[in-house]
């Protein structure tokens, strides 16, 4: 289903009063689910005087909480909680949405659990997240989830050697091949310099792939070699894997160790 057919659906649930409470949506662009999000909470409100406010995220009975640094922290939470517990004043409901949700760290991940498990009919909650993997099971369980996917042009300028590396590398995995993998990772110089392109691009063609994602500019065939040789919940598995990886391990970490991480794990992938 497209990505304006289901926000339709939603918006019809909502008209009928038919609605989940909270949402845990997966998206590969969370700008524009959140835009997304702001549109449908514009349409439950029906009222032209607050959707400045909502877009602009004045709104009183709007709450988002992003990451602070590098996570989201257990004092937004508290905050969070605090905040919903209150009945509304200017309508029926308070929003909340929770930008970059994986992002929660374990004590504000189990914090947002226990107003989840006690639902408020006046409360309507969204929790964007680029993977859903990283989120509390428990949270998972207790959401009705949906996945918006986006089609995002690839705006990366990749110099054609760096892309023949990464393809090399994609390639050296899916044939098991360390000898390859290794000569190429240790090499070249040019991996390490641009690295987050290289980071990047191994996500792409996974992410593309599986249909996670439409990244314009990669190399068809490979992209048919992804398909073929492996099932679609390989790849899933394989692209949540990479997002999930790159995601959690440190900016500092060895570029080379990082990458034979990526190579032991990740071929192993079933």
């Amino acid at each position: 289903m497209k990505t304006n057919t289901k926000i339709a659906v939603l918006e019809k649930e909502f008209s009928e009063n038919n609605n989940s409470h909270v949402f845990l949506v997966e998206t590969n662009d969370q700008e524009s689910a959140l835009k997304n999000v702001k549109n449908l909470i514009k349409k439950i409100l029906n009222d032209e005087n607050v959707s400045i406010q909502v877009e602009n995220e004045t709104y009183l009975e709007l709450i988002i909480v992003r990451p602070e640094g590098k996570d989201i922290k257990k004092d937004s939470i508290h905050a969070l909680q605090d905040r919903v517990k209150t009945k509304p004043i200017l309508s029926d409901h308070i929003f909340y949405v929770i930008a970059e949700a994986e992002k929660l760290n374990p004590i504000a991940a189990n914090k947002l659990l226990k107003t989840i498990e006690e639902p408020n009919d006046n409360v309507i909650g969204f929790l964007l997240t680029s993977n859903a993997d990283l989120i509390l099971p428990t949270i998972k369980s207790r959401c009705e989830q949906l996945t918006l996917i986006y089609d995002v042009s690839n705006d990366l300028t990749v110099p054609d050697d760096l892309h023949d590396k990464v393809k090399k590398l994609i390639e050296s995995i899916e044939n098991r091949d360390h000898v390859e993998f290794s000569k190429i990772k240790s090499d070249e110089d040019i991996l390490k310099e641009n690295f987050k392109i290289v980071e990047k691009l191994l996500k792409n063609y996974y992410n593309t792939a599986c249909n996670l994602t439409k990244e314009k500019g990669l190399d068809k065939n490979l992209l048919e070699k992804l398909a073929k040789n492996n099932t679609y919940s390989q790849l899933i598995r394989k692209s949540h894997y990479l997002n999930k990886t790159f995601n959690k391990l440190s900016e500092n970490m060895n570029k080379d160790l990082l990458l034979e991480k990526v190579f032991i794990e990740l071929k192993d992938v079933k």
